[in-house]
């Protein structure tokens, strides 16, 4: 850990009060000197046995380095089983996708007969639009474990804004949306089809996930009890409100190769731009929620808990995000709004 980093991670927040101390600490990947790295998702929808089988040999075939698996329910009900593959840069993803059989693999039209829906979305994500918070500096998740060193404590947290100011690249009227309104969720006619969705300049990529596999009993008993009805609540609210500029929200657990749960979980949300992210988070009750209540444990245990706490925040440009849905739900991820991008 680089001590000489932690006073800011941008020259001039925007957003900081003046002499802010934070209530707990917490540490950022990294990422000033990383390159551009790519996070790939390989979902199947509506997973039996079988093609769940199929799935796990061609992530073994394909020899991903580093990855995770997930399952959540999306808002169809249909059950989806994820892999989540990591790339330290866009060179290294299109590697693998050459050498590895997966293309091959992907192109096979057997799928679009299948019993099954697959789905690939990709995320590229830019050292100067991306930030991670990450709640101890060895907790490492997601796309951050790309990065090997963290930095902090840090100060640009637990305010609103702080999100902005650890992006380097943000500044007023940068970020904005492209497309101001949400576009209108126009479903089609998907079985039998390959769909590709790209999404508009500065989508708005957030996963804040909680780690929960070294929480002792009576914590554990307080964060399902006072937190997580919150989160649950919240997520769902995004997801079956897309006029907050949500295309997707997904309540994600992670699991292994049988699909049985581990005791990690995170949300998944894409939205228009980050400001309609902020916007949620810093007025809407069901963010408040779940913010507050997370506050008051932190102030009853003095800042000292089990739990890990991280996310990571990505501001795409046009060529950073790219998704394909083969013999989907029409409402799958953001197949409902293809036509208005």
């Amino acid at each position: 850990m680089d001590l000489e980093k932690t006073v800011n991670l941008k020259k001039c927040p925007m957003h900081m009060p003046e002499n802010w101390e934070p209530p707990v600490p917490a540490f950022s990947a990294d990422i000033a000197a990383g390159s551009r790295a790519v996070s790939l998702y390989i979902g199947i929808q509506r997973p039996s046995s079988e093609s769940l089988e199929a799935l796990n040999s061609i992530i073994e075939a394909v020899d991903l380095p580093n990855y995770d698996l997930a399952s959540f329910t999306d808002r169809a009900g249909h059950k989806n089983y994820v892999c989540i593959a990591y790339f330290s840069s866009s060179t290294e993803h299109v590697q693998w996708e050459d050498s590895s059989g997966f293309t091959k693999w992907w192109e096979d039209d057997v799928h679009l007969t299948a019993d099954y829906g697959l789905w690939v979305e990709r995320y590229a994500f830019e050292p100067g639009q991306f930030e991670t918070l990450i709640s101890s500096p060895d907790g490492f998740e997601g796309v951050a474990r790309q990065y090997g060193e963290s930095v902090g404590p840090i100060r640009e947290h637990a305010y609103w804004g702080g999100m902005e100011d650890r992006i380097p690249n943000s500044a007023p009227g940068v970020l904005d949306p492209t497309v101001s309104e949400m576009p209108k969720a126009t479903p089609s006619e998907t079985r039998g089809k390959r769909l590709v969705v790209k999404g508009p300049k500065n989508l708005c990529l957030i996963r804040s996930g909680q780690d929960l596999t070294s929480v002792k009993a009576d914590e554990l008993a307080e964060y399902n009890k006072d937190i997580e009805p919150h989160l649950s609540a919240g997520l769902a609210f995004l997801g079956e409100n897309p006029q907050t500029g949500c295309f997707e929200s997904r309540y994600m657990t992670h699991c292994n190769a049988q699909g049985q749960a581990i005791a990690k979980t995170f949300g998944m949300q894409v939205f228009l731009s980050v400001s309609h992210l902020q916007r949620w988070a810093q007025f809407h009750p069901t963010h408040l929620a779940i913010f507050n209540s997370f506050q008051n444990m932190a102030m009853q245990r003095e800042g000292q808990f089990d739990l890990r706490l991280w996310h990571e925040v990505a501001v795409m440009d046009e060529s950073d995000s790219y998704a394909e849905y083969i013999n989907c739900d029409p409402m799958t991820g953001m197949l409902p709004f293809r036509h208005a991008l």
